[in-house]
């Protein structure tokens, strides 16, 4: 029975009976991290790469964090590429008298997403998993979408470790605890390109995230 629930809940989304903003933050979490795209990626960094919705465009401040732009708000990414290289074992708890919180677990990653609302109404979405950091304010409207690229990004991230290991060497990557203010740094920005080449033909062209409206 609960098997055909899940179908039922994936084939209404699939499908586009139900508006996103209509479902549950429970369903957008488990019907995104399902999802096959988590698994792959269109957007290459220095020792990282993700899949970036195609919706979004990702730009950069310096090697660790980016800031990725939709037409509504904009994501503030960090990657902990020092933390992973030293396999830091994180312990997540959810938090309480928030919006939302909840931990999250694929395969051997775990992490956990909190949602704040504040007094105008706005929405602060924060997810860590694996080693990435992302937050995101929205309107609740705008909610679940913003949540399911959110996440989308960081459950894809993969990581390369010959590339992580010739940037320490070089000295240029940067602890949690030293990284650029993302909010005051629109003068370092500049556009990164988003790779599709790395996502077989067939993958890239049955992408269809429309249930994400």
């Amino acid at each position: 029975m609960k098997k055909i629930l899940v179908l039922l809940v994936t084939l209404v989304l699939l499908t586009g009976c139900v508006a996103i903003q209509d479902v549950s933050v429970d369903t957008i979490i488990n019907e995104t991290m399902g999802t096959k795209y988590t698994n792959l990626y269109n957007h290459v960094g220095k020792g990282y790469k993700y899949y970036l919705p195609k919706t979004l465009i990702s730009k950069t401040t310096d090697n660790n964090n980016e800031i990725i732009k939709s037409k509504k708000c904009d994501y503030y990414l960090y990657v902990d590429l020092i933390s992973y290289h030293n396999k830091v074992d994180f312990e997540y708890k959810e938090s309480t008298g928030v919006y939302f919180s909840k931990l999250i677990e694929k395969d051997d990653k775990k992490g956990v997403i909190n949602i704040y609302e504040n007094a105008d109404d706005k929405f602060l979405v924060k997810i860590e998993f694996n080693y990435a950091y992302i937050e995101v304010i929205t309107d609740k409207d705008n909610l679940n979408k913003t949540l399911a690229n959110a996440l989308i990004i960081v459950t894809s991230m993969q990581y390369n470790d010959d590339v992580i290991e010739t940037l320490l060497e070089e000295g240029i990557l940067t602890s949690i605890d030293e990284t650029v203010d993302i909010f005051d740094s629109k003068d370092k920005q500049n556009v990164l390109e988003v790779d599709d080449t790395y996502i077989e033909e067939d993958e890239a062209t049955k992408y269809d995230n429309s249930w994400i409206k």
